[in-house]
């Protein structure tokens, strides 16, 4: 018998990209196949509720929502099962398994070997179905409950919330921006609860560029970002000479002055801040132009629809402030 083939693994980074979580979460699934074959139900649960995790978390990321711990993850399951009612009875079910089949299973080692085996053959099955929700514009969700009231305010953040609240985006913090609800990154960073800021839009664009989704900008787009005269042409940005981006190592300073903000975005380039309030209608539709064109020249890459929604925003933003 020929030894399995797994799919390499990808480059360490500090935020990966769906792809490489893709490509981990396929490598976790044949290991964990494999583990039962060598009768190791305890790395093959583990690796069962690990390939699930890189799936949820694509999704969860596409969203903006937390998912550093088992309890956000699991809520991210729950939350999709909720919102996706063709799917919930497989979601609930083969998701609770892995976790407390596989996860759960590896430090306490309870479950027999066909439970473990039936935890694996439930994430090979439900993987394809994460895989294509990662694509799918969220649904309109109505919170009906206290406990999914909880969920989504762990996976949100948004403690303004009550049941009965609705988003036509499922809560999403990146699919649009649901009005008259708080969204809470807008609300912690600008104190602001309906429309985002033209600077909320612009740092949300950037994580898509710089952190989600590397490989849509070439090293030409990098290079005109940190160029003052392209930006102030090209892009609306009315500083004097200030680029969009900038490695993080010159610092935010410029002349003695704070032109950018100082979270780094992808471990490399801090984000220009001068985006100057009597220019936000000229300068949005700038940036509508760049990333359409972005879209267009990307027409099959996995970033898009997080583009797209982007661009959606920034239509609001101008029909807005006209």
């Amino acid at each position: 018998m020929e030894p399995e083939i797994f799919p390499q693994l990808p480059d360490p980074a500090v935020n990966q990209p769906p792809e490489a979580r893709r490509a981990m979460g396929q490598r976790l699934i044949k290991q964990a196949r494999d583990e039962i074959s060598k009768g190791d139900r305890l790395q093959a649960g583990n690796k069962a509720w690990g390939a699930a995790v890189q799936f949820l978390k694509i999704i969860a990321e596409e969203r903006g929502w937390n998912h550093t711990s088992n309890r956000q993850l699991e809520s991210v399951g729950k939350q999709l099962a909720a919102e996706y009612s063709e799917y919930s009875g497989i979601l609930s079910g083969t998701l609770a398994d892995a976790y407390h089949k596989g996860h759960e299973n590896f430090y306490e080692n309870r479950r027999s070997p066909a439970d473990v085996e039936d935890a694996v053959e439930g994430i090979e099955r439900v993987i394809p179905i994460l895989d294509q929700l990662a694509y799918l514009q969220p649904r309109h969700v109505q919170i009906d409950s206290n406990s999914q009231l909880r969920r989504i305010k762990l996976l949100t953040e948004n403690d303004d919330l009550k049941v009965g609240d609705e988003s036509p985006v499922g809560f999403s913090l990146r699919h649009g921006y649901n009005r008259g609800q708080a969204d809470a990154r807008v609300v912690r960073e600008t104190g602001l609860g309906n429309m985002p800021t033209l600077q909320d839009i612009i740092r949300g664009l950037m994580t898509t560029l710089l952190e989600d989704y590397t490989d849509l900008l070439t090293d030409a787009d990098l290079r005109n970002l940190e160029d003052g005269d392209y930006c102030r042409q090209s892009m609306g940005l009315r500083g004097l000479g200030v680029p969009f981006i900038r490695p993080i190592e010159l610092g935010p300073q410029i002349s003695g002055h704070n032109r950018y903000w100082t979270r780094p975005y992808g471990g490399r380039y801090l984000v220009s801040k001068e985006w100057w309030a009597n220019y936000h209608s000229h300068n949005a539709t700038s940036l509508l132009r760049w990333v359409e064109q972005l879209v267009d020249r990307n027409p099959t890459h996995p970033g898009i629809p997080a583009l797209q929604q982007l661009r959606f925003v920034l239509k609001e933003f101008i029909d807005d402030n006209k």
